[in-house]
């Protein structure tokens, strides 16, 4: 096996138990959720979740980790430079919010784990959208 394919392979399997855990953290909440139950629902052995997540807290993260790349990539895709500051402040707006509606079962453990405890993970996208949302007005306050 390539190592190319070996690394999809893997990329693979840690999708499969981030998903099979976002869907025990939403129908039974973080702390109700065991790494045996991901295990089973996964369809992997304890020991091999343990092999990419150390930790459930590990497993959350890489949790988090996903959609702030998710996030990010969604950003970086909107084309905003080419575009009258107003229509690209609109623009980011309506793909955060697209992003948001498609991503509410992690938004709604991220935000029953935050009522728990901060985690501070929200922290980069906030200072993300606020520059970007800044650099709109900015601009379209010069283009006047």
């Amino acid at each position: 096996m390539t190592e190319n394919r070996k690394e999809r392979r893997r990329q693979e399997d840690v999708d499969e138990i981030l998903d099979a855990a976002l869907a025990l953290f939403v129908q039974q909440g973080f702390r109700g959720t065991s790494m045996h139950q991901i295990a089973e629902k996964s369809a992997f052995s304890v020991g091999k979740l343990y092999t990419f997540f150390p930790s459930k807290e590990d497993l959350f993260r890489g949790l988090q980790e996903r959609g702030r790349a998710e996030f990010h990539a969604m950003f970086e895709n909107t084309v905003v430079d080419d575009v009258a500051p107003l229509d690209g402040l609109r623009a980011v707006l309506e793909s955060g919010f697209a992003f948001a509606s498609t991503k509410r079962d992690l938004i709604r453990v991220e935000i029953a784990e935050h009522l728990g405890r901060v985690l501070n993970a929200e922290r980069q996208i906030h200072d993300l959208i606020r520059a970007r949302v800044q650099d709109l007005l900015d601009r379209a306050v010069a283009a006047k």
